[in-house]
């Protein structure tokens, strides 16, 4: 009961009388300026029992410090929510004990747990599946290995170094020609077919300038060419892909097809542009494909945009801009450096040499339309649309049969790329 004396009430506290106007009601209840605390972020009063004091003294009603403080779970230390870290379990930290009990994968950006992650020879951390997907070690000395590089005999993994010797062949001498009408380029290119069985595969060493390799991550093979250009070029790719479908070869989804596109020629504006050029044409070479080629793991979407490339000034800075990039984009940059190539990862894996060689048509093609345009050049030649990205490289190709071809394709896997009817290839 509250008792009133004149101007005067009793706190509800602890009894004292105080002037109503020094009083502080809560929940409809007066009390003195002992009993309570004025709250430092809302300016309510709580009671001093109620009240949460923060490690630096300040006190907060409960609502308040809970929207600005968490307590962490692996010190107890008291962390502003804004500068805390919560993991995927709903447990709150300080940065220093969550980035010692937590990293992220750098390849999904999966939350992992620090003991259960997997860190490459660069320092890259992984979750275990990722890790996986990407390398392997060494039967003999144990050495890390992308799983693209990896060798594989009899169930061994291998490095090049410790392998045993047989089962592979390097690729043959190639002789160009001086005809380059149908491949409609002078650009050199390289090709990597994987395969998921390749019978009696011994049989064409000799028979084709492609070599052979083992590689972890498929069940066959990987046939590799050595560097091609002009219309002979094209032949060789026929060629053996007789060859392999004669010989019953097989690929499946695990299995890729990579084509290599030499730029050594381009100066660093040049390579900038063409990076661009793929960059704002993504959509339309991805309609060629089916969706499992899509930001497939393999073959992803560039993370990198004209952002990133417009702060590039020289070959240094390309050099330095291409060697943190990620090797498994669907246009792989990375492999300028070691190769002096972009490395075009997004097809199908195929043993169609018509489907080889007009990959090579359209990116080679490709290369030298755009390598001397402007970034704006670029904008307005392939415009804001997948029609109007098409309709840029047809120009860019010349080549009514290549386009109805691409134009085809591209209605197969679901994407109107023209305004004209195509059946289904």
């Amino acid at each position: 009961m509250t008792v009133e004396i004149q101007n005067q009430v009793a706190c509800a506290e602890c009894g004292a009388l105080i002037d109503v106007d020094d009083s502080h009601e809560i929940d409809g209840k007066p009390y003195c300026g002992d009993c309570t605390v004025c709250c430092e972020s809302c300016g309510d009063y709580v009671r001093t029992d109620d009240a949460k004091t923060s490690d630096r003294g300040d006190c907060y009603c409960e609502s308040c410090y809970d929207e600005k403080f968490v307590r962490c779970e692996g010190c107890g230390c008291e962390v502003r929510r804004d500068h805390s870290y919560s993991s995927d379990d709903g447990n709150d930290y300080c940065p220093d004990c969550y980035h010692e009990n937590y990293t992220r994968c750098e390849r999904c950006d999966c939350e992992v747990s620090t003991d259960d992650s997997y860190t490459d020879d660069d320092g890259n951390c992984y979750c275990e599946t990722c890790y996986h997907d990407l390398y392997c070690h060494c039967e003999s000395c144990d050495h890390e290995i992308c799983n693209d590089d990896a060798i594989c005999i009899d169930g061994s993994v291998y490095c090049e170094s410790c392998a045993p010797s047989g089962g592979e062949w390097e690729a043959g001498n190639f002789r160009p020609v001086q005809s380059s009408r149908l491949v409609g380029s002078r650009r050199s290119f390289g090709v990597e077919l994987e395969t998921s069985a390749c019978p009696d595969y011994e049989d064409l060493e000799g028979r084709t300038i492609f070599g052979a390799k083992e590689d972890a991550s498929i069940s066959g093979k990987e046939f590799v060419s050595p560097i091609l250009s002009t219309d002979a070029g094209l032949d060789a790719v026929n060629q053996f892909c007789a060859l392999a479908v004669s010989n019953d070869f097989a690929v499946d989804s695990k299995c890729g097809f990579h084509a290599h596109f030499d730029v050594r020629d381009l100066c660093t504006a040049q390579l900038k542009s063409v990076a661009y050029a793929y960059h704002r044409t993504y959509e339309a070479w991805a309609a060629f494909v089916s969706s499992s080629r899509r930001n497939n793991h393999y073959c992803k979407a560039a993370t990198w945009d004209s952002v990133d490339l417009q702060g590039i000034s020289d070959m240094e800075g390309w050099q330095s801009f291409t060697a943190r990039l990620d090797r498994y984009a669907w246009v792989n940059l990375h492999a300028y450096n070691k190769h002096g190539t972009f490395e075009v990862r997004l097809h199908n894996a195929t043993l169609d040499g018509e489907k080889v060689c007009n990959w090579i048509k359209a990116h080679t093609r490709f290369i030298d339309g755009v390598r001397n345009k402007t970034f704006a050049e670029i904008d307005k030649m392939f415009g804001h649309t997948v029609k109007s990205a098409f309709a840029g490289l047809a120009k860019l190709w010349d080549d009514t049969e290549l386009t109805s071809f691409y134009a085809e394709r591209a209605e197969k896997f679901g994407t109107t790329v023209t305004s004209r009817e195509y059946a289904a290839a």
